[in-house]
């Protein structure tokens, strides 16, 4: 039995009784709704005469669909429909946007989602898949035999192009989708995994993808739809960069704007997952220290990038609305675009210092050996001198074209630091620089850039300049630079004074594989044979320090009972 009343034509269905019970012939009276409107029901005789009406409301006694996400297609294609209490509302796949914008912010969603951009047909790694758990699982699908496991049967929809989606349970087996994806709907409890096909920006974080990786986890390549290039920053489950760590970064890079400054396109956070989606520069260790491309970078270019690199810290340091400390200022970290500007990134570890603040202690020494100046790797104490050191490092680096971990156990030294110095004092600095730009570069110039750098690596950071100074030093010939002093944990036996080898040993800060290192003290010059200064003394708290140190950096001693603050650094 129908009743009803179509408001537009005004035509009614109504219920006619017989004429009697043995007589099927319309009868006198008829049940109908109300013509004017209204929730009454009307028995009427004769057609006109109200004989009966019933009251304004109905008992409910069953209904269906209860929830509005269970009317058929309520979100229209390619819509995904959630029940947010007695409301529901509607999303886009992943990789799809609404046919109309304009229908869809006014709640109408019949016309459902359409594709952003194209499946990859002929590279099929290009693909990826999202995600969608607890889904009704739409209509329409095909079950794909013989496929035991939901490896294969995303496998079987990789190979065919015109798979837009695939689900696999184990009642019923591997299942896909082809075409427009209808009826689509998200319980709050229970419901399948369902896997949505997507153009993967970066190759669903495929091997073939990815750019480096660190402690905090991969970088990788990825271009997006429109066709812009980007590197997605993935943290890994086991970084140590928390949720803190992430949000400072996010914070950081959004506040601070600089053309040396890489910049931050937007990141995520869902579930477990942890994304920074950068524009996608090289890194400066990618072309520096491979033999096939470093000869892309002359001195006029190395120059530019180092002079860029200090003005990126200058605004870090002193310029910008923040006073921020890097705390890992690398080659990786140093990234060119086109013209080989350089842009500082990776701002995780970064701390930002108040107005009148000139250094912090931190119990969470991070950082990477090699860049960390001595009093951060032993004593958590940073400040802007820390990332003069490691500017001091990244130059060094640059000049000879070689990673600082290269020069362990060369000429007798154990880092960089040390050999610079070695052939600085010895006057072969022309020997640091890398063979590909010997010829060919300003020589004063690149000498004037080593003996910055000595300047920035000293053991103590009062020592150091700051980066207003260091840039002054840098593109300014006209100012005299002060003498460096020797670095203390960097070179075998080697005497500023001497030549001649010995078989002391000084511990290196930055060990790059595990050591077996005698310590002991270098032999006391003779003031009446020495015409340059002495060392300078060392603290007696870092002589206290050197014993805890080994074990932390993966240090064997051997024989160092006899270490002490009295009989090596008074």
């Amino acid at each position: 039995m129908h009743l009803g009343i179509n408001m537009k034509t005004g035509a009614r269905q109504i219920c006619t009784s017989w004429r009697s019970p043995d007589d099927p012939a319309p009868g006198n009276f008829s049940l109908g709704l109300d013509p004017n409107g209204s929730t009454q029901m009307f028995i009427w005789k004769d057609s006109t005469i109200p004989f009966w009406w019933s009251d304004y409301g109905w008992e409910n006694i069953w209904q269906q669909p209860v929830k509005q996400c269970e009317t058929y297609g309520s979100c229209g294609p390619n819509g995904v429909c959630r029940n947010n209490g007695k409301f529901a509302s509607c999303s886009c796949l992943a990789g799809y946007t609404p046919k109309s914008s304009h229908d869809w912010k006014a709640g109408k969603w019949s016309d459902g989602c359409v594709r952003l951009a194209a499946l990859h047909c002929q590279d099929i790694r290009k693909n990826a898949y999202k995600r969608l758990p607890g889904m009704k699982l739409p209509d329409h699908t095909e079950r794909v035999p013989y496929i035991g496991d939901p490896d294969s049967c995303q496998s079987h929809c990789s190979r065919n192009c015109s798979c837009n989606a695939y689900a696999y349970v184990n009642t019923f087996g591997c299942m896909t989708w082809t075409g427009d994806l209808l009826d689509l709907y998200q319980f709050d409890n229970g419901g399948y995994d369902f896997y949505i096909k997507t153009p993967g920006a970066t190759h669903n974080f495929g091997r073939s993808n990815k750019l480096g990786e660190g402690g905090f986890g991969i970088v990788y390549k990825g271009i997006l739809p429109d066709g812009e290039e980007i590197a997605v920053k993935r943290l890994s489950a086991n970084s140590k960069q928390g949720i803190d760590e992430f949000i400072n970064e996010v914070i950081l890079i959004a506040k601070l704007q600089h053309r040396n400054l890489v910049r931050l396109l937007g990141y995520c956070i869902e579930g477990e997952e942890k994304l920074l989606v950068y524009e996608y520069l090289p890194s400066l260790d990618a072309i520096l220290f491979d033999s096939l491309t470093r000869g892309l970078l002359d001195w006029r270019k190395r120059f530019d990038i180092i002079e860029g690199i200090a003005r990126g810290l200058l605004y870090l340091h002193r310029d910008s609305r923040l006073r921020v400390v890097h705390r890992d200022l690398k080659a990786s970290n140093i990234l060119l675009d086109k013209d080989m500007e350089p842009k500082i990134s990776d701002f995780g570890m970064a701390r930002i210092f108040g107005g009148e603040q000139n250094q912090e202690n931190t119990n969470r020494v991070v950082g990477t050996l090699g860049y960390m100046a001595p009093e951060y790797a032993m004593d958590g104490i940073f400040s802007v001198k820390s990332d003069v050191y490691s500017f001091g490092i990244l130059l060094l680096e640059i000049i000879t074209g070689e990673m600082n971990s290269s020069f362990h156990n060369k000429d007798d030294s154990l880092n960089i630091v040390g050999y610079a110095y070695k052939m600085w004092h010895e006057g072969k600095a022309n020997d640091l620089i890398d063979p590909t730009i010997r010829e060919t570069c300003c020589k004063p110039e690149v000498a004037r850039c080593i003996h910055v750098a000595l300047l920035c690596v000293q053991d103590l950071a009062q020592d150091r300049p700051e980066m207003p100074l260091v840039i002054r030093m840098i593109i300014n010939e006209n100012i005299d630079l002060a003498v460096p002093r020797q670095p203390t944990f960097t070179v075998k036996g080697y005497s500023p004074d001497s030549t001649e080898k010995s078989s002391d040993a000084i511990l290196d800060f930055v060990p790059f594989r595990p050591l077996h290192v005698l310590i002991t003290c270098p032999p006391p010059t003779s003031p009446s044979l020495s015409t340059s200064p002495p060392p300078p003394p060392t603290s007696t708290n870092t002589a206290h320090h050197l014993p805890l140190l080994l074990p932390l950096l993966s240090v064997n001693a051997i024989d160092s009972s006899h270490l002490s603050a009295s009989s090596c650094f008074n």
